[in-house]
């Protein structure tokens, strides 16, 4: 039980669905003794939503590059929001920071959303080497992404 200026939260219980986490839980608007007006909630939050990366500047994007990433890469998913006028592009890069792939950008916002590549490039082409991937971010928030 969390008090809150003599409010109290009751502990949540999570439920996980295929495309959403459901918190249920209760609130009351005194402490926890004696009577009260209180309520039974529901919050809904997406899968890999919890944190994320986004520009800090409306004016220009943001660019992430991960560690070196080594395995077998079959393709590339990522989670995001994306804003109207906002974009995600995966670009592959190896070692030195040259681009070996551009993907196509991303327009909409997505949960676990497959990267296209351009010309039809196959990520398995890859496969046991280290890579990076750097990700450019325009108004939108990237949560997670994914190699499978």
């Amino acid at each position: 039980m969390i008090t809150i200026g003599g409010a109290c939260i009751l502990p949540p219980t999570l439920f996980f669905l295929d495309d959403e986490i459901r918190l249920y839980y209760g609130a009351s608007d005194g402490p926890h003794s004696g009577w009260r007006v209180g309520s039974f909630c529901l919050a809904t939050l997406r899968p890999d939503g919890f944190a994320g990366y986004e520009p800090i500047s409306t004016d220009e994007p943001a660019v992430i590059t991960t560690n070196p990433i080594s395995g077998y890469f079959a393709s590339l998913c990522i989670t995001a929001d994306v804003e109207a006028d906002g974009f995600v592009r995966a670009t592959v890069v190896d070692e030195q920071g040259a681009a070996l792939v551009h993907g196509e950008a991303i327009h909409n916002t997505v949960t676990n959303g497959a990267v296209t590549w351009k010309a039809g490039w196959d990520p398995i082409s890859v496969s046991g080497r280290d890579i990076r991937l750097k990700f450019e971010l325009r108004n939108s928030k990237l949560y997670s992404f994914s190699c499978n």
